[in-house]
């Protein structure tokens, strides 16, 4: 027969081992994050900080930074040298802000349908830059108002068709001059991404 002591003996180790079995976690289970300062500091899942992280750090719309990127863009694209963006750069900004004015509305930002190179033609990268003409905001705002009489619409139109016409004018004038400090690449270039026609 085992002896009492032998048997509270066995009974201890069994106790003990059962124990540190329970103590420690599976080894597929993940240990749980050290408490402190560390832990505080990491942001929650799906919280403001890693929603900022996911976005990469960018914020609300800029548009001078989003008119640098797309001219550093073109630049690349038209191999420019320092001395030739320097007569470049005005003369094409010039371009696509008055181009950017012509647009309507909805297809401001530069974020339009894409064609070879940069952007097609009405679309693409045009700009974002230029101000929202008063002649078509005037027709726009008569046309949503249901009882507009025909002859405030057509007042309305007469005065918009007029200022398309002139900003076709400061357009041709424009690319011309732009036309005048490139070289035939770089104007191919800019006809394909719609700047010139």
């Amino acid at each position: 027969m085992i002896s009492l002591r032998k048997l509270a003996g066995i009974l201890s180790v069994m106790i003990l081992g059962l124990g540190v079995a329970v103590a420690q976690p599976p080894a597929d289970q993940a240990p749980a994050p050290p408490s402190g300062g560390d832990q505080a500091a990491a942001p929650a899942p799906g919280g403001q900080g890693d929603q900022a992280g996911r976005r990469g750090g960018r914020g609300q719309f800029d548009p001078a930074q989003f008119q640098q990127m797309m001219m550093e863009r073109q630049k690349e694209q038209l191999q420019a040298t320092e001395d030739e963006w320097k007569v470049i750069e005005p003369l094409l900004s010039n371009v696509m802000k008055v181009r950017s004015e012509m647009q309507p509305m909805g297809m401001r930002g530069g974020r339009g349908g894409r064609g070879p190179g940069m952007g097609g033609p009405g679309g693409g990268q045009g700009g974002g830059q230029g101000a929202v003409m008063p002649e078509r905001q005037a027709l726009q705002t008569t046309l949503q108002n249901q009882d507009a009489k025909p002859e405030d619409i057509k007042a309305k139109l007469d005065a918009y068709k007029a200022a398309m016409a002139k900003k076709e004018a400061e357009l041709k004038e424009a690319r011309a001059k732009l036309r005048e400090v490139l070289n035939v690449r770089q104007e191919a270039m800019l006809v394909m991404n719609g700047m010139l026609d």
